[in-house]
C-alpha cells in the first residue's frame, strides 16, 4: 500500500477538524457582535459597555480644517450608524456629546489601519488633544491596543471631536467603556484570537510535517495559503503592528 493513502486520509481528518474549530470561533465571533450593545444616548447611570454616543460627520475635503473651524459649522450631518465614508482623500471630522460627568470612560475606534487620527475633548475653554495612527509609532498611542483606545476624562458636559483620514478605507466605529469593562472585554477577546491563530499555526505545522513525510509540493502550497490568509489578518486586526513592527510605521502602511 502506498504511504501517500494514509497521509491523505490524515489530512482529511486533520482539515475537518480545523475547518470545525474556525466555524465555531467565527460563529462565537458573530455571536458576540449580536450579542452587543445597541446604539444609545449617552446619559447619566448608564452602565452598558461598548455603548455607542449620537454621532454627527462633518467633511473636510482639503483636510485643512482646525477644531476652531469646525465647531460652530453649520455643515455637520446626523450618523444613522457607524461611521463608514469608504475610500476619499477628504478627511472626516464626528463629534459626540458627553452630558454627564464621566470620569472613567475609555473611546475605542475599532478600526487599526486608519492612518490619522486625532481626538480633541472640548469644554469650556479647555482643550485636550490626542494623536495617532499607522503614520506614527505604535509607543505613541495614549494606550498600547492593537485597536485605538484614548482615555476621556470627562468631568462635566463637552463635546469630543474626531478627525481621520487615511489611504486605506475610511471606517471608524466608534464605542465607549469604562475601564474595568474594556479590561475584561479585552481578554476575552484575546483568548479568541489566540484560539483563531493558534489554529492556523497547528495547520501549518502539520502540513509541513506531510510535506517531509511524503515529499508531496501540494502541501507547501497549502502552508502558503494559510500563512498568506493568517498574516493578513494579524495585518488587518492591528496585532502585526503591535507585536511584530511597532517602531516602524513605514512597515505598517505598506502591509
Amino acid at each position: 500500500m502506498s504511504t501517500a493513502a494514509p497521509a491523505q486520509a490524515a489530512l482529511g481528518s486533520f482539515r475537518g477538524v480545523c475547518a470545525y474549530v474556525i466555524r465555531f470561533t467565527a460563529s462565537a465571533c458573530l455571536c458576540a457582535a449580536l450579542l452587543a450593545p445597541a446604539s444609545c444616548s449617552l446619559q447619566e447611570n448608564q452602565t452598558e459597555e461598548g455603548r455607542v454616543p449620537p454621532l454627527q460627520s462633518l467633511e473636510d475635503p482639503a483636510g485643512s480644517l482646525t477644531i476652531g473651524d469646525v465647531e460652530n459649522s453649520p455643515a455637520w450631518k446626523d450618523l444613522l450608524g457607524q461611521p463608514t465614508f469608504g475610500y476619499t482623500s477628504s478627511a472626516y471630522w464626528i463629534r459626540f456629546r458627553i452630558t454627564s460627568p464621566s470620569p472613567d470612560l475609555l473611546l475605542r475606534v475599532g478600526h487599526p489601519i486608519l492612518d490619522s487620527i486625532r481626538v480633541t475633548q472640548a469644554a469650556g475653554g479647555a482643550v485636550k488633544k490626542y494623536e495617532a495612527g499607522d503614520r506614527y509609532p505604535f509607543a505613541a498611542r495614549p494606550v498600547l491596543h492593537r485597536d485605538f483606545i484614548f482615555p476621556i476624562e470627562a468631568e462635566g458636559p463637552q463635546t469630543v471631536y474626531v478627525r481621520i483620514q487615511s489611504s486605506s478605507s475610511m471606517q471608524a466605529p466608534i464605542s465607549l467603556w469604562s475601564r474595568k469593562g474594556f479590561l475584561e472585554t479585552a481578554g476575552i477577546e484575546n483568548y479568541i484570537l489566540g484560539i483563531y491563530f493558534g489554529a492556523l499555526g497547528v495547520m501549518v505545522l502539520y502540513n509541513l510535517f506531510l510535506y517531509f513525510s511524503v515529499r508531496d509540493a501540494s502541501y507547501l502550497f497549502y502552508v502558503a495559503y494559510i500563512s498568506s490568509f493568517a498574516f493578513t489578518m494579524l495585518c488587518v486586526n492591528g496585532m502585526a503592528y503591535q507585536f511584530l513592527w511597532p517602531a516602524s510605521p513605514l512597515i505598517e502602511n505598506v502591509s
